[in-house]
C-alpha cells in the first residue's frame, strides 16, 4: 500500500495546512480500513530549521501517533514554513492490524 505523502513548494496557508492534514488523516481511514483510529499530537515544535533537498526551511512542525485500538500504526509528520511557501504531509510507516 502507498502512504501518503505531500510536499509543495507554493503559497499556503495554516488552514491550507491543516486542511491538508485533515485528507491525510482521511486517506488513512479510506484505505487501510482503519477505523476506531486515534491521533494523538507527540510533538509541536513553531520554530524549526527542516532541511529538504539541501534547501533550508523554518516553520512548524507537527508529529502526530497514529493509534488502532492498542497497536501504534504510524506517523504523520506535518511541516509548514514561516514563509508559508512550502508545505510537508508524511504518512509514514503504516501497518494493518490483519494477519
Amino acid at each position: 500500500m502507498q502512504d501518503y505523502h505531500f510536499s509543495e513548494k507554493g503559497e499556503f496557508t495554516r488552514d491550507s495546512f491543516f486542511e491538508e492534514i485533515r485528507k491525510a488523516k482521511t486517506f488513512l481511514v479510506e484505505n487501510y480500513s482503519q477505523k476506531g483510529n486515534t491521533f494523538k499530537e507527540t510533538r509541536h515544535s513553531y520554530n524549526i530549521v527542516y532541511t529538504i533537498s539541501e534547501v533550508e526551511y523554518s516553520g512548524e512542525y507537527i508529529i502526530y501517533e497514529i493509534r488502532n485500538r492498542d497497536n501504534h500504526i504510524g506517523n504523520l509528520q506535518c511541516f509548514l514554513s514561516k514563509e508559508n511557501n512550502y508545505m510537508e504531509v508524511i504518512l509514514q510507516r503504516i501497518y494493518s492490524n490483519e494477519q
